[in-house]
């Protein structure tokens, strides 16, 4: 009589547990392909982040936004909160900035030295305040 009591406890258990475990909800899990775009613009948000830092890292820039009382913790928790279209639109910008090139006030240097030293030459008479070179 005590095996058959031990014997319907244990199967009274068993069946316990395969009921609970076959009503409890269980959450489903569900894979997707993950498309090249999608992998390519996670990638590209990372590297404009990184290329914007990088940039602000120089120590001119460090200068320049130290002139212009901006911390340097601030600058990455505001690189770090922009959205994806800010970097893309922020570092297209820093791209069509000139990075220590002639600029404007180099073209206008050099335009005007070409000048002087053609008039020098007697080539052409820009500046009547120039003497030709005699040689």
């Amino acid at each position: 009589m005590n095996t058959i009591r031990t014997l319907s406890a244990r199967t009274a258990r068993a069946i316990c547990t395969l009921l609970i475990l076959t009503f409890v909800p269980m959450s489903s899990i569900q894979a997707a392909m993950v498309g090249t775009d999608t992998v390519i613009q996670a990638e590209q948000v990372q590297l404009d982040r990184a290329q914007i830092l990088d940039r602000l890292q120089s120590e001119d820039a460090k200068q320049a936004l130290s002139t212009l009382g901006v911390d340097a913790a601030q600058i990455e928790d505001r690189v770090a909160s922009m959205t994806n279209a800010e970097l893309a639109e922020f570092n297209a910008q820093l791209n069509e900035l000139p990075a220590g090139g002639l600029g404007i006030f180099g073209i206008i240097f050099f335009v005007l030295l070409v000048m002087i030293v053609l008039d020098l030459l007697g080539t052409v008479d820009f500046f009547p305040a120039i003497k030709t070179i005699n040689y």
